[in-house]
């Protein structure tokens, strides 16, 4: 099966061999690629409505993968268990609804779990609960579906926890990149940053959010390759 690029990327970023949740699975695209590509042995597909479920139910019937991916009603991550979770992946939705289901599960902070998040808004809130909660983020990509850009966020649990730099939860890693989809993404996160600094200089205004982009602007400017 082909999921699109969007969810190519995401299955990229799962290790080999590992159990996996998908939150919010919907049609239960990614775990059906995972599971018959052979990248892991057994995936748990969770999504909090009926609806969503049936659809998956759908794909999972297609290619008889019963035995292989487990269908269960969840609100976030509530009903899994820490030991059915070793790569867990959230994509399709945005930032602040992930950043709440994370936020929300009490036993998230455990050795060696592995996030794969997907954020379609809001990424910097992402990255900022990551960092503030003990979370290494260890690589980003940006791939392109449908005309759109998509981030791909890959972070492991290490517990060191500490307040990251704003230009950091604005820009995450990917400023160390120089392919031309990511170079093109933060170019126009670089250039949408610039004439919102404009607006508020042209007004007269300075408050904390000048202070955040010119934090942003700094940061871009140290880091940029």
């Amino acid at each position: 099966m082909n999921p699109g690029k969007r969810l190519t990327a995401a299955a990229d970023a799962v290790r080999p061999g590992k159990r996996v949740v998908d939150v919010g699975t919907d049609h239960a695209y990614l775990p059906a690629f995972l599971v018959l590509g052979g990248k892991t042995p057994l995936c748990l597909a969770v999504d909090i409505g009926t609806g969503p479920l049936e659809n998956a139910k759908k794909t999972v019937e297609k290619y008889a993968l019963s035995d292989r991916i487990v269908l269960r009603i969840s609100d976030g991550l509530h009903e899994v268990l820490p030991e059915e979770a070793e790569d867990i992946t959230i994509c399709g939705m945005g930032g602040t609804l992930m950043t709440k289901i994370l936020s929300e599960c009490e036993w998230l902070q455990k050795a060696d779990l592995h996030l794969v998040l997907q954020p379609q808004s809001h990424v910097w809130e992402v990255r900022t609960f990551l960092l503030r909660n003990g979370f290494c983020i260890d690589d980003e990509s940006v791939s392109e579906d449908a005309g759109k850009l998509y981030i791909t966020i890959s972070a492991f649990y290490d517990g060191q926890k500490y307040a990251p730099d704003n230009g950091l939860c604005y820009f995450g890693t990917l400023l160390q990149k120089e392919d031309r989809l990511t170079c093109a993404y933060t170019e126009n996160l670089h250039r949408q940053l610039c004439i919102r600094l404009q607006a508020l200089q042209n007004a007269g205004v300075n408050n904390d959010e000048t202070a955040w982009l010119q934090d942003c602007l700094a940061f871009y400017k140290k880091n940029k390759n």
